[in-house]
């Protein structure tokens, strides 16, 4: 009697695990299809907040990270920047350097400085897409630019030793077409070029590549991005890698440029660097870039704004 109570009891508890096992069958594509797949379950995503609309309100609330960001206009003093047209040859003072970042607290780590106008790329012809890409320029040239670069660094790491460092940018150069297109030649030097940049890539803490956008091409997009990830993965050395997207059209496109990126292309953009491996993106955007006054505004209304909230409920 015990023995046929006890079959009982196993085929009951198997009844039981084969309806579960057929309810979650139906239910797995509906969660799959509401949801961004995670290729690295054991790292944390961060989205960092650079947006730069002063009444846009707390977005700490809806999990964005803050971090400091430290412009050409700081990184001299105004008297520098006035007398060499807000393109400094030499590297700020260690005294100036020192007023920047002795204050900086940990939670706003990473500090990353902008620096646009040293050369850092050896490639003589350079198919640019933007009029932020760093300017082409000899072996010596560059030298001399991660030579200051590093400087910057090392003064930074004196005063405050606790935070990380990094440049917008800079490893790896940003490249569209060699990707796009992918020509061997194109493709190998791009690559030397970044690996010229290693003692630059080896003094950093964290790796910023920037991905705007520049053309409605999705597909192209998406290639460009995957390709510029796999490069600063290469030089990174696994060391943290944070993405610049920006939710417009780059102003250097003159029929799209400061136009709001559509709201499905933005999602797809999100996604594509979640997906990527790497450990966050920083959203980037300024109402000093925009094509009317309405657009100085903080719209929260705004698709790309919408998909990023989704994005950020999802990836939690």
């Amino acid at each position: 009697m015990k023995t046929q109570k006890s079959l009982l009891v196993v085929f009951n508890g198997l009844k039981y695990l084969a309806t579960l096992a057929v309810i979650a069958l139906i239910y797995a594509p509906v969660c799959s299809a509401n949801s961004v797949t995670a290729k690295q379950p054991h790292k944390t995503f961060v989205v960092i907040n650079s947006i730069g609309y002063p009444d846009k309100g707390d977005l700490s609330e809806y999990g964005m990270k803050p971090y400091t960001i430290i412009y050409n206009g700081s990184i001299w003093p105004k008297s520098v920047l006035n007398t060499t047209n807000r393109r400094p040859p030499n590297a700020p003072s260690d005294e100036h350097i020192a007023g920047l970042v002795k204050n900086i607290t940990a939670e706003k780590s990473p500090v990353i400085y902008d620096i646009e106008h040293w050369p850092l790329d050896i490639r003589t012809a350079v198919p640019a897409v933007a009029d932020d890409d760093i300017v082409s320029s000899g072996k010596e040239t560059v030298k001399a630019s991660m030579d200051k670069m590093i400087q910057i660094l090392n003064r930074s790491r004196k005063v405050n030793p606790s935070l990380k460092y990094g440049y917008y940018g800079c490893v790896p150069l940003r490249d569209y077409w060699s990707a796009v297109k992918k020509d061997p030649e194109l493709l190998k030097k791009w690559h030397e070029a970044n690996d010229f940049l290693k003692p630059l890539a080896d003094s950093v803490d964290v790796i910023c590549p920037s991905l705007y956008t520049f053309y409605p091409d999705r597909e192209g997009w998406v290639k460009y991005a995957n390709a510029n990830i796999e490069e600063a993965k290469r030089l990174a050395n696994g060391k943290p890698i944070y993405v610049y997207l920006w939710p417009k059209y780059h102003n250097s496109n003159k029929k799209d440029g400061k136009k709001f990126i559509e709201g499905d292309f933005w999602k797809l953009q999100l996604e594509t660097i979640y997906n990527s491996g790497i450990d966050g993106v920083v959203i980037w955007d300024s109402p000093r870039v925009v094509n009317n006054e309405k657009d100085r505004a903080w719209n929260p209304n705004r698709e790309w704004w919408q998909e990023t909230i989704l994005f950020l409920e999802r990836i939690k």
